[in-house]
């Protein structure tokens, strides 16, 4: 929904306010008359003058300001953020509303998840006539579907790659390696663990590059050249490289937009300051509106944990007939390995999952 800004207007003149026009300091020579004239036009209100123009003009009074353009923004209705269009309706981190079109628009993008639409969405978000043209977003996976080496579904669309036992195993070791250094914070572990039970939804990959590759089906990213937030594109927010990051970086894919508004599903890891590692996969995903006002960005969002970061857009690169994806994600994998300098198990760590 669009929203607009303020006018930029002169207050209206009540006792005692000083907002008389400041006499004009002319160099000399001085024209003796237009001293005078602004002498005169300081003893006079804002209102008076515009009745004065007004009398020269011989025209009605007018308020002497243009309305500003509108922003493209979304807008917070009864807690949900609801697009300029009203296309898109976000009330909760896993509870979406989207048009015909956002569905149609996000089952185009090659990744591993599905969108079906469910119930129509309930009264007070948007307006009346709007609201039978939206449904909730029903994620699901992709049956017989694979990203990257890792993961991949049967033909029930339920993860077969990896196994169960495959991430059980993966957590338990991430977290004995910090008991080893005495940062495991049991509790907050505790407290993850449990909030997966009973949880809807797909299960994604914990960490961020991998989730948003997951979603997007984006095997050879390339820097988008408008840096435009369209669906099947995703975004990536680099570090700082200070003391103060809880995270190495983020990543987050785009999958419906609505005018300059847009919807990402993202999945993050436990804050390092929170010392526990998360499941390889799990159902913590959420999702996320951003739009064009101020404070509605992503670099806004992630700003606070990545200080100093920067944020671009990535594309999907149209594949060259002699591409491999999986050997090409494999050694971009093992190249992010000997930066960590660590083991893959290792890397899973430093990506923002929280």
């Amino acid at each position: 929904m669009a929203q607009y800004a303020s006018p930029s207007r002169p207050p209206a003149a009540t006792r005692g306010d000083d907002t008389r026009i400041k006499a004009v300091a002319l160099a000399p020579p001085a024209n003796r008359a237009l001293t005078d004239t602004a002498q005169r036009l300081n003893a006079q209100s804002p209102s008076g003058l515009r009745q004065a123009v007004a009398a020269l003009s011989d025209r009605p009074v007018r308020q002497l300001y243009r309305s500003a353009a509108p922003i493209q923004r979304y807008a917070v209705v009864n807690g949900a953020k609801v697009s300029e269009n009203e296309e898109l309706c976000l009330v909760d981190t896993q509870e979406l509303y989207a048009g015909a079109d956002q569905f149609a628009e996000a089952n185009q993008i090659p990744g591993m998840v599905h969108f079906a639409p469910g119930a129509q969405i309930g009264q007070g978000y948007v307006a009346a006539d709007q609201a039978a043209n939206l449904h909730r977003v029903t994620a699901t996976l992709r049956p017989n579907a694979r990203s990257q080496p890792f993961y991949g579904t049967d033909g029930a669309g339920a993860i077969s790659s990896p196994t169960t036992q495959d991430i059980d195993d993966n957590t338990e070791y991430l977290n004995a390696h910090r008991r080893g250094l005495g940062t495991f914070n049991a509790g907050n572990n505790q407290q993850y663990e449990q909030s997966q039970i009973g949880r809807g939804g797909p299960l994604l990959p914990s960490d961020c590059d991998e989730a948003s590759v997951f979603v997007t089906g984006m095997a050879h990213p390339e820097a988008d050249p408008d840096n435009a937030p369209r669906p099947g594109n995703r975004y990536v927010h680099t570090p700082g490289g200070t003391d103060a990051d809880q995270w190495a970086f983020h990543f987050a894919g785009i999958i419906m937009a609505d005018g300059a508004d847009h919807v990402t599903m993202e999945n993050a890891g436990a804050k390092e300051s929170e010392n526990f590692s998360k499941r390889l996969m799990d159902k913590t995903w959420f999702y996320k509106m951003y739009g064009t006002a101020h404070g509605q960005s992503f670099a806004a969002a992630y700003g606070a944990d990545l200080p100093g970061g920067g944020v671009s857009i990535q594309r999907p690169r149209a594949a060259e007939p002699d591409d491999d994806g999986d050997e090409e994600q494999a050694a971009l994998i093992a190249d992010d390995v000997q930066e960590q300098g660590g083991s893959w198990l290792d890397c899973l760590t430093a990506c923002f999952r929280g």
